[in-house]
């Protein structure tokens, strides 16, 4: 799910997983953490939401997971709306 305003673009991707515990949910973005319950039997080393946090942050917006056990996860990032792309988009309709 997309949502955007004048200032924001928000992103929602959702699954039907296992769910994330509340006390976990923070730790999660950080590097190499893999929890216990879901990372038996699967490979990666635990650095993809990292990742994630990093490329938002680096473009000034942030995320966040909402979670429930049994039930899945959403996890939301925001980032900010490029203040130049009308001018691009005049420009290049112009030209």
């Amino acid at each position: 799910m997309i949502h955007k305003t004048n200032q924001w673009v928000e992103i929602t991707i959702c699954d039907k997983g296992a769910g994330i515990p509340l006390n976990e949910q923070k730790r999660i973005f950080l590097d190499r953490v893999r929890l216990p319950q879901t990372s038996e039997g699967t490979s990666g080393f635990g650095i993809g939401l990292s990742v994630c946090r990093r490329i938002v942050q680096v473009h000034g917006g942030r995320i966040w997971v909402v979670s429930e056990i049994g039930v899945g996860s959403c996890f939301h990032f925001t980032v900010p709306v490029w203040q130049g792309q009308n001018k691009e988009q005049q420009y290049l309709t112009k030209g």
